[in-house]
């Protein structure tokens, strides 16, 4: 009889889904005082979408953690934010926002893919990686169709 042996996180698998959490966690803070606030029927679903992926990355993360006997990480609760707060950006601003959490999600996503062996961890980053491309896809293309999304100048030739 063969005995699986654990295979413990690194330490840059630990840091990755440390960071990984805390970015969730004030991503979904963020969003709730974006979403109670927004007007934009086009640019709401994808600050829920985008809170739904921060929720459910912070519960996966969290029975990461859990199974290793690690401490969750103390995130952002919904006692940093008030909702109540008069609204403070544009649904714009929002829309900008969720691109930004699309780039970031992508590139730290991709550097995480790098630094990650075991492949329960190494999966989460890689759907990660997928979902964050779906999230600033959609952004892009609401705000393309808004006319807010601002294209890179082209190049003219002859």
């Amino acid at each position: 009889m063969v005995m699986e042996q654990k295979i413990n996180v690194t330490s840059a698998e630990l840091s990755q889904i440390w960071e990984a959490y805390m970015d969730a966690s004030i991503t979904s803070t963020v969003l709730s005082y974006f979403i109670e606030k927004v007007e934009d029927e086009d640019i709401k679903p994808v600050l829920h979408d985008a809170q739904s992926l921060a929720i459910s990355h912070m519960q996966t993360l969290s029975i990461i953690f859990e199974q290793e006997n690690k401490p969750i990480p103390f995130g952002f609760t919904d006692e940093d934010v008030n909702i109540e707060a008069p609204r403070l950006y544009s649904d714009n601003y929002f829309l900008q926002y969720m691109l930004q959490v699309g780039k970031f999600g992508l590139l730290f996503f991709s550097r995480a893919i790098t630094m990650s062996t075991r492949e329960d961890i190494n999966s989460f980053f890689s759907e990660g990686l997928r979902q964050f491309n779906d999230l600033h896809r959609k952004a892009t293309v609401v705000g393309l169709r808004k006319g807010l999304y601002i294209k890179p100048p082209t190049i003219p030739t002859r």
